[in-house]
């Protein structure tokens, strides 16, 4: 039996199961009625004993892809459920210096700042996350939601800026956008924490100094600054339209032909002013590793200290992709014979 009222979903009897579909019900009922009924319809009409095998394995084919979009999920670790009335705002750096190759041993910044989301949403299981990302522009990759799995494939996708859009980088571009957000959320929902966390390596190319994050501060309880990037610089990239990287020049050094390298190098002073002005924690990030006194250190006050421990679910849909994905392969078998068994027929009819 299954009941509405779940945690995140539907409970299924007292086996601690939950469904999280993708869609209402009543949007799955739509998306999948004409598919059900044409392979019942062709189930029933199959005059042999081979068709009937073929359209049963299709009928599996879209039993498999139903469960996967009611999303079967078991119980995972426990998590704090003050966590549920937490709003996690994560404001990432994807300018061009980004892509510098002086983290954990010679890979791209943005990769240490995607693992740290992820490991921060895991953390902090329970709250809703939102992405906001800035370049010369800022946008908000990601609005405020409970679905680490959207956060993930939105951290996973962010792109670094190309460079020849690039007008040169100032680490204060997210504050008013982020500013926005903060307060609409702290109108509509009042009684909600709010936390941020700035990644970036600092490097501020304009001309101008950067602005002040101070009027972040009253509207958040906590958070932290976490800075990618070495003293000795790193190597940048460049992604051109066929996808092909290529190491970024400098071209001010005016050492024709032989042009080196542009390295970027993270400005640690920088990362600790915006640190200040937020009234937050500053951690430099070098490589992967324990964020938990990172998350530990953030200050919601009696939403965490009247909490009590609920269970977090994982989703087990991909057990059913990996079936689903066997199926489609002798499906497609199956039909790639019937091709070639019809075309040796035909080029049989031609000889004759």
């Amino acid at each position: 039996a299954i009941s509405a009222g779940g945690r995140n979903g539907y409970d299924v009897e007292d086996e601690g199961m939950i469904l999280q579909p993708i869609l209402p019900w009543w949007g799955l009922v739509l998306l999948f009625a004409p598919f059900v009924g044409f392979v019942g319809w062709q189930l029933l009409r199959s005059s042999t004993k081979q068709l009937r095998w073929q359209w049963l394995r299709r009928a599996f084919i879209v039993l498999l892809a139903i469960v996967m979009s009611v999303r079967p999920s078991l119980p995972g670790a426990s998590s704090n459920n003050g966590n549920a009335l937490l709003d996690v705002f994560f404001v990432v750096d994807t300018t061009v210096s980004m892509s510098a190759e002086d983290y954990n041993d010679g890979k791209q910044r943005i990769e240490g700042v995607r693992d740290d989301v992820k490991q921060i949403a895991k953390e902090l299981a329970g709250a809703r996350f939102s992405l906001i990302t800035f370049n010369n522009a800022t946008s908000v990759e990601l609005p405020l939601t409970s679905d680490t799995t959207a956060l993930s494939s939105a951290v996973d996708t962010t792109a670094i800026q190309i460079i020849i859009y690039g007008t040169g980088s100032s680490i204060d571009a997210p504050v008013e956008r982020t500013r926005v957000e903060l307060e609409r959320i702290s109108q509509k929902s009042p009684g909600r924490g709010r936390v941020v966390f700035y990644l970036g390596d600092g490097e501020q190319t304009t001309n101008d100094a950067p602005g002040s994050f101070a009027a972040l501060q009253p509207l958040i309880s906590g958070g932290a600054v976490l800075g990618y990037g070495s003293e000795s610089g790193g190597r940048m990239y460049d992604v051109l339209y066929d996808g092909t990287r290529q190491v970024i020049k400098d071209y001010t050094t005016n050492t024709y032909p032989v042009v080196p390298d542009a390295l970027s190098y993270i400005n640690e002073d920088n990362l600790r002013t915006v640190a200040g002005q937020m009234g937050v924690p500053y951690y430099h990030r070098s490589a992967p590793g324990d964020i938990t006194s990172m998350t530990k250190e953030i200050n919601i006050g009696d939403i965490i200290d009247d909490s009590r421990e609920v269970e977090v679910y994982n989703d087990i849909y991909w057990l059913f992709a990996s079936i689903l994905v066997g199926f489609i392969a002798v499906d497609v078998w199956h039909a790639a014979r019937t091709y070639r068994s019809l075309r040796t027929v035909q080029k049989r009819g031609r000889l004759r």
